[in-house]
């Protein structure tokens, strides 16, 4: 329930607003009040008599009271079916983003959804609601934030006043009571004496008000959803309501006033005497009566209603009403009816339609068992007549086996035998039978227990009459997945969260705690319920899981994961729901979710094989040999170049000091420079010789670099070509 502010209706008991509002509601309340407990609650209460297989009334003393279990039989049979296709898989629904922007937003929705599931145990909330539908025309299911005050009160003893002001500074906490407790304690003194103190300590009882809001799902008794009897839709009804009987305390915590709620508590209201909670909770006799604040009660309906604005445009307002006279506690505008419905069997144009009713027949049955019954025991016991005063009837009332009766006469005692004619009712049981299983599609077959049928006839016809009896189950599934059921829940917890979440939220999701801030997420997100619907069997999806994981596998090994056909996604996608139909609720327990901005990474370099490392291994030793061929080459050449330099220089200098020596000899001048002149002319030639020798020595190597070059990579390309080859041997033909 929602927390409700402070409202004073008493100062606008004047309003003419208000006047007309609270008429308009008291009407439509006392209205859909009757429709639902005239019309429609001695039917409800039937179907709970005939599941609870109760007497009908009829019985006769000494006659047989057998009741059959057909309501009971069907109900029980389509419960599970129903319950797998809802609770089974991992997620009941899936959001669908509108843009591509939305798709975290809608996978994060939709992770919060389940988790707010998980936290209601929805499991149980869809049986209360399923079992409803099928035994009471409708199963409801409300959503809401409820936002009520949780009190709880502790007592502490011997704090010290410290501790006790650091209680009374905690805004949460609020101190109920106080006393002063006395203690005793010896305390060494520094000159080694012992003294007593007494230091002041204090017991106290504290009380504690948590107000943490919390997203609740509940599945609401039949008799508690009010509706108007002309409404055709939940969301074009004039009325929707939620009756409910609360204790003054639980309404005190919901934020309403001790004395408004006292002044409206009282037994006398059309709740406390519907037939249908009598009959679900046997309170028909009940007498308890308490007087305590827990024990009283108030009748308290929560109501939609369409009302007229300012503007004179009727908007959906929310009204709070308590008391049989229906006072108005509470209004606001709201955009959402916080329920949802689920019908087995829809009727057009109205709200609240038809359940699977199968009571006529059970009734039909119990009389005819009855009296089969009745023959069999006749037969195995036949009365018996006797001459009134010749026989002694303590002896003819007597069962034991071989008895004496004493008579006064032979023929005195006479046994009437009847014979056993319930043979003849047989026919009619199995009739009556099949027209169960054709009306409610719960079959021998579906159940698997026919072993006859089964043994004497194909595989095929089999699997065609278990999924011709399936298809009435499949009908009831599909309806309550949509409008006004699963589609409308999952939209109204979505709109919930977004309206009541203003802050963001850390939740556990996936195995990670992440950050979630609701308030961005777009609430016209559609909504898809995974329905497990088909006309093949488990066994059947099975194997064609199975063929496509094979041609999804081989595809990614001959194409590689970053091919245009099949994503590891959809690959593990299929995984996932291979797990489903084997049982498994929770497909995340062997293969993660890929993460929404997943790609793969860079295909590492393939490892080069012995021959090609041989082959890298030679070619690099070829050209470290070039290299080192190549600078022993030029350190030679600069040998041979220094050597000459220095045997010129060796001979200019000889030519030098001989000149000196012929010139102070023989007092004649020799022509120095000239004999320069040709030996640099000879030395000029020399180096032109030498470079032209040189490049065509490097022009050489060059070439022989360039043929050892394309005679390693023609030996590489050879050997690539016959590893691929092995590999392609390998993989095998294609699937």
């Amino acid at each position: 329930m929602a927390e409700y502010d402070d409202v004073d209706y008493e100062a606008s008991e004047d309003d003419d607003s208000l006047a007309d509002l609270q008429a308009a509601v008291a009407a439509e309340i006392s209205d859909a009040i009757d429709y639902i407990d005239e019309s429609i609650t001695p039917e409800r209460v039937r179907n709970i008599e005939a599941y609870k297989m109760e007497l009908y009334g009829t019985e006769e003393q000494g006659r047989s009271d057998y009741v059959d279990s057909s309501v009971r039989d069907v109900i029980q049979s389509l419960m599970p079916p129903l319950l797998r296709t809802f609770t089974g898989a991992e997620h009941v629904c899936e959001y669908i983003p509108t843009s591509k922007e939305d798709i975290p937003m809608a996978k994060q929705a939709t992770d919060v959804v389940h988790q707010i599931l998980q936290n209601n145990n929805f499991f149980s909330v869809c049986y209360a609601a399923f079992k409803d539908a099928l035994l009471a025309k409708t199963g409801i299911i409300k959503y809401w934030y409820d936002e009520s005050i949780t009190v709880t009160e502790q007592s502490y003893s011997g704090l010290t006043e410290t501790e006790i002001a650091m209680l009374a500074d905690d805004d949460d906490l609020s101190l109920v009571e106080l006393s002063e407790e006395m203690a005793i304690e010896e305390v060494i003194t520094p000159e080694g004496m012992v003294q007593v103190v007494s230091p002041a300590l204090f017991g106290c009882t504290i009380r504690r008000e948590e107000r943490d809001g919390k997203y609740r799902i509940e599945a609401v008794p039949p008799e508690e959803f009010l509706v108007d009897r002309r409404s055709r839709t939940l969301d074009d009804a004039s009325l929707v309501a939620h009756r409910q009987i609360l204790t003054v305390s639980d309404l005190i915590a919901m934020g309403y006033d001790a004395d408004l709620v006292n002044e409206n508590a009282s037994t006398d209201n059309d709740l406390e005497f519907n037939q249908e909670a009598e009959e679900r909770y046997d309170t028909a006799g009940s007498s308890v009566s308490r007087s305590d604040d827990e024990g009283k009660k108030a009748l308290y309906i929560e109501a939609y209603i369409r009302w007229p604005n300012a503007d004179g445009i009727a908007e959906l307002t929310k009204v709070c009403c308590l008391g049989s006279a229906h006072k108005i506690v509470y209004q606001e505008s709201v955009s959402d009816i916080p329920f949802a419905i689920f019908c087995p069997d829809p009727t057009p144009h109205t709200v609240i339609g038809s359940a699977i009713d199968v009571t006529d027949l059970q009734a039909t049955k119990s009389e005819i068992m009855r009296d089969c019954l009745d023959s069999l025991s006749q037969s195995i016991h036949p009365r018996t007549a006797i001459v009134e005063g010749a026989v002694n009837l303590a002896d003819v009332q007597n069962n034991e086996t071989g008895a004496i009766i004493r008579m006064r006469a032979p023929g005195m005692v006479q046994s009437l035998s009847t014979p056993f004619v319930g043979q003849s009712a047989f026919p009619m049981i199995e009739y009556l039978d099949s027209v169960k299983e054709a009306r409610t599609g719960v079959t021998k077959l579906s159940q698997g227990m026919n072993a006859e049928a089964l043994q004497s006839t194909t595989k095929v016809a089999v699997n065609s009459q278990i999924q011709a009896a399936q298809a009435r189950v499949e009908v009831i599934a599909r309806i309550f997945s949509e409008e006004p059921g699963m589609k409308r829940l999952f939209r109204g917890l979505l709109r919930l969260i977004s309206t009541h979440q203003n802050k963001p939220m850390i939740m556990r999701l996936r195995n990670e705690y992440v950050a979630i801030d609701p308030r961005v997420w777009e609430t016209d997100f559609d909504v898809e319920i995974n329905v497990a619907l088909s006309d093949s069997s488990v066994e059947e999806r099975m194997q064609v899981l199975a063929t496509i994981i094979a041609k999804q596998e081989s595809i990614l090994v001959q194409m590689g994961p970053n091919n245009p056909l099949v994503t590891l996604g959809q690959y593990r996608n299929t995984l996932a729901k291979t797990i489903e139909l084997a049982g498994f609720k929770d497909p995340s327990m062997f293969f993660n979710e890929l993460p929404p901005d997943f790609q793969m990474p860079p295909p590492p370099e393939a490892s080069a094989s012995p021959e090609q490392l041989l082959a890298e291994v030679e070619r690099e030793s070829i050209v470290a040999d070039i290299e080192k061929k190549k600078a022993q080459l030029m350190l030679d050449q600069e040998k041979m170049v220094r050597e000459d330099d220095r045997a010129r220089d060796k001979l200019e200098s000889d030519i030098m000091l001989r000149a000196a020596e012929l010139q102070a000899k023989y007092n004649t001048s020799v022509d120095v420079a000239s004999i320069k002149a040709n030996v640099e002319r000879d030395r000029e030639l020399m180096k032109q010789q030498e470079q032209i020798a040189q490049v065509e020595q490097q022009q050489m190597m060059q070439a022989q670099q360039i043929a050892d070059q394309q005679y390693a990579e023609q030996q590489m390309l050879f050997e690539q070509q016959v590893i691929d080859e092995q590999q392609m041997i390998d993989r095998g033909p294609l699937n």
